[in-house]
């Protein structure tokens, strides 16, 4: 059995086990970028709130995210990586 997700239901998910994890803009980012690999991939994805918040950090810009976490700003140094989820206001990364 499967259920369609909507943005609302997501962003409701979120706040009802992990409300502190990701902004608002962050989860927006996240949603479409799920979506977008779910249709490029012709494969479904399951939501589950604590394994993305264990996958995935956001931080307020690349730079912030390459000094926590060590990795080379320079071009493509980061997306080289991990996968990189970038919106206005910020970035989520994979952690590895």
């Amino acid at each position: 059995m499967k259920t369609n997700v909507t943005k609302h239901d997501f962003h409701r998910a979120f706040e009802s086990i992990r409300p502190d994890n990701f902004s608002y803009k962050g989860l927006n980012a996240l949603y479409d970028w799920l979506i977008e690999y779910e249709e490029s991939t012709d494969l479904e994805t399951e939501l589950d709130v604590i394994a993305l918040c264990c996958e995935l950090s956001e931080y307020d810009s690349r730079e912030d995210c390459c000094e926590a976490c060590g990795y080379d700003c320079g071009p493509d140094g980061l997306d080289d990586n991990t996968t990189v989820i970038e919106f206005d206001g910020g970035i989520i990364i994979q952690d590895f």
